[in-house]
């Protein structure tokens, strides 16, 4: 068996830039509202501070936790889901083939029931860790995988 941790670092400093700048825009339309410059100035605050609490849900959600990624196991590949608890569980014989994309930030399990579970390089900690993660899904279907 094989664990392969989530942690998508630089997406949580994008979510946490945006709450900064949302927290900045809250205060600034704030300020002018208050002083009657602006004339939708509580309107915008309100749609910030909530662009800013869901970044906030985004950043804390994405946080690295125990048993939070993808596991690699003889009979079935466990992958956590982003922002959701709980995790999807595949055998072999429901995966068609493993799809890597062309620029190589991806990878595609398709399913033999039409769908498709995109992995995507920014939950790994960093380039080299996606890579093994992609290795070890490739050693459990081997095959045809459709790397083109």
């Amino acid at each position: 068996m094989s664990f392969h941790p989530f942690h998508p670092r630089a997406v949580r400093l994008a979510f946490l830039g945006g709450a900064l700048a949302c927290a900045a825009i809250v205060v600034w339309a704030g300020a002018g509202a208050a002083r009657g410059l602006e004339r939708y100035g509580e309107a915008r605050a309100g749609v910030a501070a909530g662009l800013m609490f869901a970044f906030l849900f985004a950043f804390f959600r994405l946080r690295p936790r125990a048993g939070w990624g993808m596991s690699v196991e003889p009979l079935k590949v466990s992958l956590s889901r982003p922002l959701t608890s709980g995790a999807i569980e595949l055998a072999p014989e429901e995966v068609l083939r493993i799809q890597r994309d062309p620029r190589g930030k991806q990878v595609a399990l398709l399913l033999r029931n039409g769908q498709r579970i995109l992995l995507a390089s920014h939950l790994f900690a960093s380039r080299r860790d996606f890579d093994e993660a992609v290795r070890a899904l490739g050693d459990w279907k081997p095959g045809p995988r459709g790397d083109s």
